[in-house]
């Protein structure tokens, strides 16, 4: 009897991660055995054929959301500076398999079900169960993996709530995830006249506009006790205090010089830990960092149009903050500095806005009590009418596959119900975040407040009067029992590397705003860490190890409180010193602007770090190994 097939790596999703982590590996061994599994039935995860639908765009503009390997050209239909339609970053993908001939590799309407560590005496392997359908049947099977890659991503799992007697609502009610599948059928049964969409997330936009452009009418409910809206900025705005540099969202995030002015626990990491200090530590950097992101915030507020009384419903409620060494601002200085990537862009045509000033889009801030026939019941307001709810509410962060045996769970680092640690390692953590948490305060006070909320956030009744960042509304986490990701880099679990196991690797469990090159670096850094090429980079120590990944999740809890930070490094104006640490370990040059000459210093620090600027970052990587081995 034949036994289970065997890959020297496994990838699982056919997504951006995916389909990078095969090409890196193929790269740099033409010779290794890959199979991608995807449940979908098209290349490119949430972007693949079936999850795309009409006026769907993505939050970036070509040459920001490519690989820097394989520009955007005119071909895909986008415009220099446009926001790329769904669409066509799918077709973008497909194009991107084809050339590095990944498509033969992936395995389709395939699912991962469960990975089992096989024991010791088989070091490294995984046993992988997996369920493919094919026209309308089921199929069970067995694969083994030397090296398992996870590219699933954070947004792979939709989060379904609950209603109070949803069967009594005699209408459709879905995720928005499924709107690429269903719109067609959803917007054109006649009897569906009023659609309700809950969430205003950047999922929660999208649905609006898209019921409203199929000509619905659309009653959207923000859940008081939910997190509120998101910030959703406009394609362009002010670069803090100069007020007449004008530039795209992704760009600003991208300059070293707005980095500094974002704590970040590896202060000196990209060599300007001088700059850093200087403007949060000293009394006058303060004064600036202050100016700063008042002036963003205060030019946000108002390109987002929210001081309009019939938009300003949509402004994001956690206002109120104490930052810099313990002074209480105004509301001027509050949101965007917290809330990490739980943001949107604006590239609605036509106007969403106008769609709410014009009554066909009405906003609705209150808890859902119940559904009745064709009705929503509000806790503070009347009932609604709708014929149909689309529940835009998010993903759970929680890796779709079940990861056997439970027990290791917590050395590897997933997001997991406390009953799967057992009591030492909870122990372990506890003591673990205390340490962090301690590093954290002297180095950044301003960013520490009541800890016990990022533990238990429904047991947070009050805010203390040295607090210095806002009071979150309560259940602001969908996922409230689940433990936060704890991966070393934000990559590797952190038992394992600890062992010296060097078979399981994550990508995508981060988020950024320019997604794209953190994730080229961190796959180059994924695969010289999966092939034993990043050893003198990786603390000896097991306890410096799970110290350093504590650090990296409580600051992203902190730094991003009404974003997802509790759960994932969730970090927007830190991307770029983030993204220097992989560049640091793998021991290729950080500067991507030249060197040596005084005013490469001042384009490193001040310009605008794209795309081109990571082009052939692993040939010089494999340069530097190159050297390396003829130096031994």
């Amino acid at each position: 009897m034949e036994g289970p097939a065997f890959f020297d790596l496994v990838i699982v999703g056919a997504g951006f991660s995916g389909l990078y982590a095969a090409k890196t590996f193929l790269e740099n061994d033409p010779d290794v055995s890959i199979r991608i599994f995807d449940p979908g039935s098209t290349i490119g995860g949430v972007w693949s054929e079936e999850n795309v639908y009409p006026g769907l765009h993505t939050n970036n503009v070509r040459g920001h959301v490519d690989f820097s390997d394989f520009p955007m050209t005119d071909e895909f239909g986008v415009g220099k500076g446009d926001h790329v339609p769904g669409a066509a970053l799918h077709e973008y993908l497909k194009a991107y398999a084809k050339k590095w001939d990944l498509t033969k590799r992936i395995s389709f309407r395939s699912k991962i079900t469960s990975a089992e560590k096989l024991r010791k005496e088989q070091y490294g392997f995984w046993r992988l169960n997996i369920e493919r359908r094919d026209t309308g049947r089921q199929f069970l099977s067995t694969v083994q993996a030397r090296k398992l890659v996870i590219a699933t991503g954070l947004n792979s799992q939709p989060h379904r709530p609950s209603f109070k007697n949803a069967e009594g609502f005699n209408g459709p009610i879905m995720h928005s995830a499924e709107l690429g599948q269903e719109h067609s059928r959803l917007f054109n049964d006649p009897s569906i006249e009023t659609v309700a969409v809950i969430g205003a997330g950047k999922s929660g936009y999208d649905a609006v506009h898209l019921a409203a452009c199929e000509g619905k009418e659309v009653e959207w409910i923000i859940r008081s006790s939910g997190r509120g809206p998101v910030w959703v900025f406009p394609h362009a705005t002010n670069l803090g205090l100069i007020k007449t540099a004008r530039e795209i969202s992704q760009t600003l995030v991208r300059r070293r010089i707005v980095s500094c002015f974002s704590p970040f626990p590896w202060a000196d990491i990209d060599g300007f830990g001088w700059m850093r200090n200087f403007l949060l530590r000293s009394r006058i950097g303060q004064f600036i960092t202050k100016k700063f992101w008042q002036s963003l915030h205060l030019t946000t507020l108002k390109e987002c149009q929210y001081e309009e009384d019939s938009l300003r419903k949509l402004e994001p409620e956690q206002k109120y903050v104490h930052i810099l060494g313990g002074h209480r601002f105004s509301n001027s200085m509050s949101s965007p500095f917290w809330y990490g990537t739980a943001t949107g862009v604006y590239s609605y045509q036509p106007d969403l806005y106008d769609f709410i000033r014009t009554g066909k889009v009405r906003i609705h801030r209150s808890d859902i009590s119940y559904l009745d026939d064709r009705a929503i019941h509000l806790s503070t307001e009347a009932p609604i009418r709708a014929s149909a709810i689309i529940a835009a509410t998010g993903y759970s962060p929680a890796t779709p596959i079940n990861f056997l045996p439970q027990g290791l769970h917590s050395d590897l680092g997933i997001p997991t119900t406390s009953s799967c640690y057992t009591p030492s390692q909870s122990r372990q953590w506890t003591s673990r975040y205390v340490s962090a948490d301690k590093s954290i305060a002297a180095q950044y006070p301003y960013l520490t407040y009541d800890a016990h909320f990022l533990h238990e956030p429904t047991r947070r009744t009050s805010i203390p009067t040295d607090a210095l960042i806002p009071t979150p509304s309560q259940n602001l986490d969908l996922e409230q029992n689940l433990t936060p990701w704890h991966l070393y880099r934000g990559v590797a679990s952190p038992g394992l590397t600890a062992s010296g196991d060097r078979s399981l690797a994550f990508l995508g469990m981060a988020s950024n705003v320019a997604n794209t090159y953190r994730l080229e670096l961190s796959t180059l850094w994924a695969y010289a860490y999966l092939t034993e090429q990043l050893e003198d980079s990786i603390p000896s120590s097991a306890e410096k190890i799970f110290e350093d990944t504590a650090l990296l999740s409580r600051f992203a809890a902190y730094r991003s409180p009404f974003g997802h930070g509790r759960l994932f490094p969730d970090l927007t104006f830190d991307q770029l010193p983030f993204c220097d640490m992989y560049l640091r370990d793998l021991g290729v040059n950080i500067w991507r602007k030249g060197s040596g000459r005084w005013w490469c210093v001042l384009w490193e620090m001040f310009g605008v770090l794209g795309q081109k600027d990571y082009v052939g970052v692993g040939e010089e990587w494999r340069e530097m190994r190159r050297r390396k081995a003829k130096s031994e």
